[in-house]
């Protein structure tokens, strides 16, 4: 699992903050940012996707990658 930190949460409701919500379920959408600013050390270390649309991507056409 990864997140991602771009500007595409803005419009997307958040939904890049994956880790962060898989961490706290009960949390809303909207104070997920803050949680991740709250808690750094527990998120800095894991891997993040830089592009969106390229995390996406990989998903759908890499055979290592799916829903095993």
């Amino acid at each position: 699992m990864a997140s991602y930190y771009g500007p595409i949460n803005l419009v997307s409701l958040n939904l890049g903050f994956h880790l962060e919500h898989h961490d706290m379920p009960a949390i809303a959408g909207w104070r997920l940012p803050a949680l991740r600013r709250a808690a750094p050390e527990f998120y800095e270390t894991h891997y993040r996707h830089k592009s969106r649309v390229m995390g996406l991507w990989r998903f759908v056409f890499d055979p290592g990658i799916g829903l095993n």
